[in-house]
């Protein structure tokens, strides 16, 4: 692996970050808030090692979660919005081809708009866990090991959260004054 290799795996490692701390966040405006900033250091990485199917579909996601995270607003609450980025993440991937690896990133694409235009954040979760097997196996094609490490990171990130928020539901204040407590206990 080459210099400039790894500086691109460091850009991708900058998405990671985003990703992770993205399924941590209880209002879904700030999950969307968090995958625009993703979006553009995986973007950035994908268009650096060659993978454009990636990097188109990683642009169009930026545009998508700012759409998304402004559902308050008359113009981005229509149902026409995951719609036409349902098509454009076809389309993209349609003139962006890399055979049908390429798929991956459509299909994987469009699950997670789905999800992210659900206010639910429980069901944002549950949905967007699919398209991760879809992007790790499209990362490992591509030699991706950022985003490789990434999708790891993101599934061990949802499963916690999942089992956090949504199976064991603990609220956060019971859960700081749990962690207190504990803090109390373990100094005595």
């Amino acid at each position: 692996m080459d210099w400039m290799n790894i500086v691109y795996q460091v850009i991708g490692f900058a998405g990671t970050g985003f990703m992770v701390v993205s399924y941590q966040q209880r209002k879904r405006e700030n999950i969307l808030r968090c995958h625009m900033c993703a979006g553009a250091a995986f973007a950035l990485h994908y268009f650096l090692i060659g993978a454009y199917s990636g990097a188109i579909s990683n642009l169009l996601s930026i545009g998508r979660s700012f759409v998304y995270s402004n559902r308050d607003k008359k113009w981005a609450n229509s149902l026409i919005w995951p719609a036409f980025f349902e098509v454009l993440f076809f389309v993209s991937g349609a003139l962006t081809w890399e055979g049908p690896i390429s798929l991956l990133t459509m299909t994987a694409m469009a699950l997670t708009s789905i999800s992210l235009w659900i206010k639910d954040t429980r069901k944002v979760r549950l949905l967007t866990f699919p398209s991760s097997p879809m992007w790790l196996a499209y990362n490992i094609y591509n030699r991706s090991f950022a985003c490789t490490l990434t999708e790891a990171f993101i599934l061990i990130s949802m499963i916690v959260a999942i089992v956090r928020y949504d199976i064991l539901k603990i609220p956060e204040k019971a859960a700081a004054e749990k962690s207190a407590i504990e803090t109390e206990n373990a100094n005595v």
